[in-house]
């Protein structure tokens, strides 16, 4: 979050996601030390569980608005 709002100061569309792609997968790359088709896979794997959780909680009545 920090990371692409620094990045977003800086550049707009879709420069800005491209490069904040690229800087998050480089730092899942460094810190499970895996190459970047696992470090592709395990950005993935966390965007989906993301998602089931926002899902979880917004049945349990606990707004998206509250989490961002």
């Amino acid at each position: 979050m920090v990371l692409g709002s620094v990045i977003s100061a800086f550049l707009r569309g879709w420069v800005a996601a491209l490069v904040t792609l690229i800087i998050w997968l480089a730092l899942i790359k460094h810190f499970f030390d895996c190459g970047w088709l696992k470090a592709l896979v395990i950005a993935i794997l966390a965007a989906i569980i993301f998602i089931v959780i926002i899902v979880v909680l917004a049945f349990l009545g606990i707004g998206v608005s509250l989490l961002l």
